[in-house]
């Protein structure tokens, strides 16, 4: 017989997002976009999830495994990308351009 414990257990780790890196690329270089929001969105483009890049420009996102749409607003400038999360914990690089 499972245990509930351990069910909860198993959904949490599916649950747990991944971490991400955004960096801005461009001509004159390229720089970590640090502070700025980040929207998942769903297929009506509505928020999933939101949350802010910290002074590394990393941020983490807990969603279920899958590939979303995403955006991020960098100043005046809103970045538009796919995210894809698949429970793994390595760090994934995201260049903006």
């Amino acid at each position: 017989m499972t245990s509930p414990m351990l069910l909860l257990a198993t959904a949490l780790t599916l649950l747990l997002g991944d971490a991400f890196e955004l960096v801005r690329v461009s001509q004159a270089g390229s720089y970590k976009v640090a502070y700025s929001l980040v929207r998942v969105l769903g297929a009506n483009r509505d928020t999933l999830a939101e949350a802010r890049t910290d002074q590394y420009g990393r941020v983490r996102i807990e969603l279920p495994p899958g590939t979303y749409p995403a955006e991020a607003v960098d100043g005046r400038t809103t970045y538009r990308f796919n995210l894809t999360i698949t429970g793994g914990k390595a760090l994934k690089r995201i260049e903006l351009k």
